[in-house]
């Protein structure tokens, strides 16, 4: 039986939810702790406390360190759990914190943005992971983002798109990270929706094309986020 009964979330904008992640650990008994890093003081925080650290996405970038600070504090917390062999999942600038603390870069997409649902190719690899639940004949998946990072050299990957090749990952079965946003929700995207209406307004954004996408592919995709998260969850807290 999973041993996941503590969790710690780290949030970088009162927009960026855990949504479905959240729902999967409520049902499965556990207690969250959500961090709003943009104003927690770190310095009474043991990173390796909690039975599994979520990072979810953000806004800012991993080479923004010197603006937003805070994201020294959540690499070197991410960095300690990696090495002690204590889970970790990441959201979008979760999985570009995990390459970092991993030592790898982090920079801007050489292919400009990835935004709206998209399909996902799985590696053999993912064939016969967790990432298998979002195989392209089963869902597509949500993305927005607009950087993007070199894949750890301890790292397998599960899955890329045809715009960016490191959309899943894994290290070893107590980290998994996500480029794309496995874990929104319809309250999630209506957020989102509203924070777009400046893309909208310019005609840069077709935004009743990403909601009638969103209407047929999120159900899809929240039921494919349950069963990866909880068959995860059995594996890195056994």
């Amino acid at each position: 039986m999973s041993t996941i009964r503590n969790v710690t979330i780290f949030r970088h904008s009162m927009s960026d939810g855990a949504g479905t992640i959240a729902d999967v650990l409520v049902d499965r008994g556990a207690d969250i702790a959500l961090i709003d890093t943009f104003d927690h003081d770190f310095s009474g925080l043991d990173p390796l406390k909690p039975d599994l650290l979520v990072v979810l996405g953000g806004a800012c970038g991993i080479y923004q360190r010197d603006l937003y600070p805070f994201l020294n504090h959540e690499i070197d917390a991410v960095r300690t759990r990696i090495d002690a062999g204590r889970p970790v999942l990441g959201i979008c600038l979760g999985a570009q914190m995990i390459a970092a603390a991993c030592g790898e870069d982090v920079y801007k997409g050489p292919r400009g943005e990835e935004l709206g649902w998209h399909d996902l190719v799985l590696t053999d690899a993912g064939k016969n992971s967790v990432a298998r639940y979002f195989d392209n004949t089963s869902t597509r998946v949500m993305q927005r983002h607009g950087d993007t990072f070199n894949l750890p050299k301890r790292a397998t990957r599960l899955a890329s798109t045809v715009k960016y090749e490191n959309q899943i990952y894994a290290i070893d079965n107590h980290v998994l990270a996500f480029q794309c946003h496995v874990e929104v929700t319809p309250r999630i995207m209506h957020s989102w929706s509203v924070g777009l209406a400046h893309r909208a307004a310019s005609g840069d954004l077709d935004l009743n094309g990403l909601r009638a996408d969103t209407d047929h592919w999120l159900p899809k995709m929240q039921a494919q986020t349950r069963l990866c998260l909880n068959e995860w969850l059995e594996q890195c807290g056994s």
